[in-house]
């Protein structure tokens, strides 16, 4: 009986991330090889904001790629998020900016052939400078279609129609503190998009620790 467990246990899994479930814990610095969902998380500094009161405010990279995502949503859930933990969110709090990198939604057959936003090939390069990935972002982008250009001799589609494997970045900031973060997944499948905003939603509040939980 036990030796058939696994797969139906791997099967109630994959409807699970299919339906689009909750996602508990995206950044764990416990475990930085291990995908989450699928998904390969790198994050440059897993140390966390930590504050009972935040002034939180959310941008999107200059030249950004979003595509269908809905960074709107993102935020409002991120904020939800991270009001659980018991931070509170106002104006007379620590100011942190949360700054949307981008999003695409890579078609499978491109994907071998793309620079990803964390690859540290293009973007990497201005990563070293002292830029942050949303810096990285376009450059990355560039050498990928560059890239495919050359290798397929023809124009890569950035945003493909259906079963896209799917890569956002975002950055969080704030006075002497700025962590980086990559989301990319292995492979594509139909929920890519919402899928991926839970992520960073997640990703998002995984940042964030109230003063209480500092020596933890």
């Amino acid at each position: 009986m036990k030796a058939n467990l696994k797969p139906v246990l791997f099967l109630f899994a994959v409807i699970g991330f299919l339906s689009g479930c909750s996602v508990s814990q995206v950044i764990d610095e416990n475990n930085p090889d291990e995908r989450v969902n699928g998904y390969k998380v790198t994050v440059s500094d897993y140390s966390k904001i930590k504050a009972d009161d935040v002034n939180l405010k959310f941008e999107v990279a200059q030249n950004a790629p979003v595509g269908e995502f809905d960074w709107k949503d993102v935020q409002s859930s991120a904020i939800d998020l991270i009001k659980e933990k018991g931070i509170k969110i106002s104006d007379d709090g620590k100011p942190v900016t949360v700054v949307f990198d981008g999003f695409v939604g890579w078609d499978r057959s491109q994907f071998p052939a793309r620079k990803s936003f964390g690859s540290g090939i293009a973007g990497g390069s201005v990563l070293a400078a002292g830029g942050s990935i949303l810096q990285g972002v376009a450059a990355s982008l560039i050498e990928s279609q560059v890239t495919y250009e050359a290798d397929k001799n023809k124009k890569a589609e950035l945003v493909c129609d259906s079963d896209c494997v799917p890569e956002a970045g975002f950055s969080v900031l704030s006075e002497g503190y700025e962590s980086n973060v990559n989301l990319m997944h292995s492979q594509g499948f139909a929920n890519y998009v919402s899928m991926t905003e839970k992520m960073v939603a997640r990703g998002i509040a995984d940042l964030f620790e109230p003063l209480a939980n500092k020596e933890r």
